[in-house]
């Protein structure tokens, strides 16, 4: 199974700037607020507080970065100079009927612990649902669409996304969920396109 991935360059932009700025604010305010109180000065306290803001949130957004991108990619199994994305999806084709697809489907996410909800959309049944949360994670939304069966074989569109669209990393969760479910089903042919 090949993993979606996310450029490194823009992953490190994203969590430099999600990760450094809201620290170098709060540092920032928090280091011209005590300077103010104790030097007495607005002006002597604002500018301290910039400089503390600008060095904090650099250094704490590239120590982030460097530690989200290396236990994030360490997590997924990836090789070096690859990121997963935190939303994986596969297609494949299994064989059988619809109602023996739908038990292992049913199956298999249960070994991820999750108990589906079922829905249907027109030939298609979805189940779906969410995982627990864990110290990776908040836990993650997986959705298995079945169907419509042709010629003895169910076409299978697995994804798998973090319950906070805000996530970016998820330390290979999602993509081990994926591959959970494919293996679990007994994949064995690529994709119907």
């Amino acid at each position: 199974m090949d993993a979606s991935t996310v450029s490194i360059p823009r992953f490190a932009v994203t969590c430099f700037l999600v990760t450094g700025v809201p620290f170098g604010l709060l540092t920032g305010a928090l280091t011209g607020f005590a300077t103010y109180g104790v030097l007495g000065s607005p002006a002597v306290g604002a500018s301290v507080g910039a400089a503390t803001a600008v060095l904090a949130g650099a250094t704490f957004g590239i120590a982030m970065t460097a530690i989200l991108g290396v236990m994030h990619r360490a997590g997924a199994r990836l090789p070096s100079g690859a990121l997963a994305d935190v939303h994986q999806s596969d297609a494949f084709n299994v064989q059988g009927d619809l109602a023996a697809t739908t038990e292992a489907a049913v199956q298999a996410l249960a070994q991820l612990g999750v108990t589906p909800a079922r829905e249907v959309s027109g030939d298609v049944l979805v189940l779906w649902g969410r995982t627990s949360t864990s110290w990776k994670s908040w836990g993650e939304i997986v959705r298995i669409e079945l169907g419509p069966p042709l010629d003895g074989v169910v076409p299978v569109h697995v994804t798998s996304r973090p319950t906070w669209r805000t996530t970016i990393a998820d330390y290979g969760k999602n993509l081990a969920n994926v591959a959970a479910i494919r293996g679990a089903m007994g994949a064995d042919q690529p994709a119907r396109t």
